[in-house]
């Protein structure tokens, strides 16, 4: 889903991009933040540029946030040693987990995490803006062409 949202970056689909959000922030992605890896965090913070992917990365700090804050969790912050000098990353790691820290679900979600993807403020962190042409182009219809009518020519006689 990560190369489908890269994708759709490259080739400037917004909508493509924001299904692709919309999909990994569904329960059956993100549903618990340890279907996460560090390989899918390390991937899009080493192997692509910084400009252009703020919201594929907001998304992917969050879960990691939820996975150092878990009690459980087999994961710490010491795990991922060559993104710690990215100043970039530490900064998000923060604020999300500052956001995860302070964040109060409403009481209609019996679940923390998933309040927390539903929360207006991360939908807007992570979702790309659709820009619709000020003017659509007029789709380009071939005239129709009658068909040319058969020439006078030699008649050719076949024989048996």
């Amino acid at each position: 889903m990560i190369d489908l949202w890269l994708f759709a970056k490259d080739y400037a689909i917004p909508a493509l991009q924001n299904l692709v959000m919309r999909h990994l922030m569904s329960n059956t992605i993100f549903g618990m933040p340890s279907q996460l890896s560090k390989q899918d965090i390390e991937y899009v913070w080493s192997r692509y540029s910084p400009d252009g992917l703020e919201h594929l990365k907001n998304l992917l700090v969050l879960p990691l946030v939820a996975q150092l804050e878990s009690r459980d969790s087999v994961q710490t912050i010491d795990d991922f040693e060559d993104l710690r000098v990215s100043p970039e990353f530490m900064c998000k790691v923060y604020t999300a987990q500052r956001e995860w820290l302070t964040f109060q679900p409403p009481a209609r979600y019996k679940n923390k995490w998933t309040a927390l993807l539903q929360s207006e403020k991360v939908k807007a962190a992570v979702m790309v803006e659709e820009k619709v042409p000020a003017v659509m182009p007029a789709p380009v219809v071939a005239k129709k062409q009658k068909p040319a009518g058969f020439a006078k020519g030699e008649v050719i006689v076949i024989d048996d």
